[in-house]
């Protein structure tokens, strides 16, 4: 009976050790699945992050480019605005100057006259010299 009670006790630890043995192991692969699941929750978190960045850049450079299309306009807008006020002072500056070279190339044209009225006049007197 004492050695039946033995064996029986034996058996009892043997089933306890064992339960305990396969509860750690139980505990273990709970704990990897555990890392496992935190490593994707990570992963996904990080996917998630940059397409959140992604989408914010992207809303970004739409704003950007359209501040920059903004600008462009009105910079067009105001070079047309100072091109329409000093285009007509240059227009009247470019007729004066013509005008001023007109008359310089009458003016020349008459210091040529005198000045061939000049040598003629003076062929004359030489030829008439020449001949008297």
């Amino acid at each position: 009976a004492a050695a039946a009670a033995a064996r029986c006790g034996r058996a009892r630890i043997a089933d306890w050790g064992l339960r305990r043995h396969l509860f750690g192991v139980l505990l273990w692969a709970l704990r990897l699945l555990a890392a496992e699941w935190r490593e994707h929750a990570e992963v996904v978190r990080e996917e998630l992050g940059q397409s959140l960045l992604r989408r914010r850049l992207h809303s970004w450079r739409a704003v950007a480019k359209e501040v920059a299309f903004e600008k462009g306009c009105k910079a067009t807008h105001q070079y047309a605005r100072w091109l329409s006020r000093h285009t007509i002072r240059y227009w009247k500056q470019g007729a004066k100057q013509v005008a001023l070279e007109q008359q310089m190339h009458a003016h020349k044209k008459l210091l040529q006259d005198k000045v061939s009225g000049w040598l003629r006049e003076i062929d004359a007197g030489a030829t008439a010299d020449a001949a008297g």
